[in-house]
C-alpha cells in the first residue's frame, strides 16, 4: 500500500536485507488514483525495485505492480480504515467536533482489547531524514493519545466503580 510520497523507499525497505538464500517474488499493489495513474506510479516502483535489487545485489523481485480500487479490493479498504485510525492516533486533535467524534471512536475501538493488542503491535517507522527507518513502539503514541481523551478516563473510572 501507498500512502507516502516515498512509496519506493518504503517498499525497498520492506524487501531488503533477506538471507542470501531466500528468493522474494513480490506483487504489489497501490490504491488506484488519479495522481498516481498521471505519473505511471506502478510502473516506475517495478522498475526503480527492480534496478535497486539487481544494483544492490538483493534478493527480491517485483512480478507486477497494479491499482487496486477501494471498492474491489477488501485489504486497501481496511489498510485506508487502519491508517486513519493511526494517524487520528497520531495527531491527537480536537480542534473541532469532528475530530473529537473520531477521537471518540478510536476510544471505543480501544476499549476492544484485541483491538488495543492488535495496534500496540504494529511495527511503526518513522523516517527522519537518516538513511534508516527508525522503529517507534506504536504503544506510546497510543498511551498518549488515551492519556488526554474524556471519554477513556471516563471509561477508567467505570471500570474502578
Amino acid at each position: 500500500m501507498i500512502y507516502t510520497k516515498l512509496p519506493e523507499r518504503i517498499f525497498y525497505g520492506l524487501l531488503r536485507f533477506h538471507g542470501c538464500s531466500s528468493n522474494i517474488s513480490a506483487n504489489l499493489f497501490i490504491e488506484d488514483a488519479t495522481e498516481y495513474h498521471k505519473v505511471k506510479l506502478s510502473d516506475k516502483i517495478k522498475e526503480q525495485l527492480n534496478i535497486q535489487a539487481m544494483y544492490r545485489l538483493e534478493n527480491f523481485s517485483i512480478l507486477d505492480c497494479d491499482y487496486k480500487s477501494k471498492n474491489v479490493e477488501i485489504g486497501v479498504e481496511l489498510t485506508d480504515l487502519i491508517l486513519g485510525i493511526l494517524r487520528t492516533i497520531i495527531l491527537n486533535n480536537e480542534e473541532s467536533k469532528s475530530k473529537i467524534i473520531k477521537n471518540n471512536f478510536v476510544v471505543e475501538l480501544l476499549e476492544i482489547k484485541d483491538f488495543y493488542t492488535f495496534l500496540s503491535n504494529i511495527k511503526y517507522f518513522e523516517w527522519t531524514g537518516a538513511y534508516d527507518l527508525k522503529e517507534i513502539n506504536f504503544s506510546q503514541y497510543i498511551e498518549s493519545f488515551l492519556s488526554q481523551q474524556d471519554s477513556w478516563l471516563d471509561y477508567l473510572s467505570g471500570l474502578n466503580e
